[in-house]
């Protein structure tokens, strides 16, 4: 995982620890829902990690981009 957040920083220059910050958070809420909807948070998995990771990196950078866009 480690690699792949490294990488995905070195790709999208944009990307800061911020962007990573809150796309973790992203995935604590993903993982609180499905436990508050009677899920298992093992839901995620190694196989499914990386793409929550990469849904959530994105959610968040997009969520940045647009906020920056509305407040210029």
């Amino acid at each position: 995982m480690y690699k792949f957040v490294e990488n995905f920083i070195k790709l999208f220059k944009e990307v800061t620890a911020d962007h990573l910050i809150v796309a973790l958070i992203y995935i604590e809420r993903l993982l609180q829902a499905t436990n508050d909807i009677g899920g298992d948070a093992s839901a995620l998995t190694d196989y499914n990690g990386k793409g929550v990771l990469h849904t959530a990196l994105t959610l968040a950078v997009k969520f940045n981009q647009d906020c920056y866009e509305k407040n210029t």
